[in-house]
């Protein structure tokens, strides 16, 4: 990966500065096996810790390593999996590590809800109105 594809995905990766729900997009999502089917979903989100070590990848010329880093959720079979680029809701929060420290991680994924949208009516059985121009011959 060249630099200038790295500062692209870099920068369009959104700092998570503490818990709580954030809106993000799907980057991937990919399959695995592990004794059952599960998925990890990675999102355009990036913790201070992570923005950190991706920094210091960047810099050593580590592209690629670099833009692996923000957070991801792993989901089960019956869990919701979200399309890639699909918006969804993150909720992000304190989780204690195998080593003691606490980390801002992703919790759970959320698909987002939208209003459905009214179908929209048309009258086509009105008169129809001639288009008129313009003395120069212009469309008025």
């Amino acid at each position: 990966m060249d630099k200038e594809t790295a500062m692209k995905i870099l920068g369009a990766k959104f700092l998570v500065p503490s818990a709580g729900k954030y809106t993000a997009e799907v980057n991937s999502i990919s399959r695995y096996e592990d004794g059952q089917t599960a998925f990890i979903a990675n999102v355009n989100l990036i913790n201070s810790y992570q923005k950190a070590e991706a920094t210091a990848l960047f810099k050593a010329g580590e592209f690629q390593k670099a833009c692996n880093k923000g957070l991801s959720i792993s989901l089960k079979e019956t869990d919701y999996i979200p399309g890639k680029r699909e918006t969804v809701d993150v909720e992000v929060g304190l989780v204690t590590l195998k080593s003691g420290e606490t980390a801002l991680l992703a919790k759970s994924l959320i698909p987002r809800r939208a209003e459905a949208p009214t179908k929209s009516s048309w009258d086509f059985d009105e008169e129809l109105v001639e288009e008129s121009t313009s003395e120069d011959g212009d469309l008025a």
